[in-house]
């Protein structure tokens, strides 16, 4: 059974591994021409995203800091 939990910490582990190189990816986009030849309406979708995995970011950074076996 301990294996399994040792596993769910894992997935999330990982979750937010990716996560974090998504986001990095998304963060340098702004450095780039394609994002000034944007709309305003599609760079304010970029800024959205931009909030919600930051948020989502620190959310599996906390599960993991509080991680306790059940």
């Amino acid at each position: 059974m301990a294996e399994n939990k040792n596993l769910a910490k894992e997935r999330v582990e990982n979750e937010l591994k990716e996560l974090k190189d998504k986001y990095s990816k998304l963060k340098a986009m702004y450095n780039c021409d394609l994002f000034n030849k944007m709309s305003a309406g599609e760079r304010n979708l970029i800024y959205r995203q931009d909030a919600a995995m930051s948020m989502y970011i620190d959310v599996l950074a906390s599960r993991i800091k509080i991680w306790r076996e059940i």
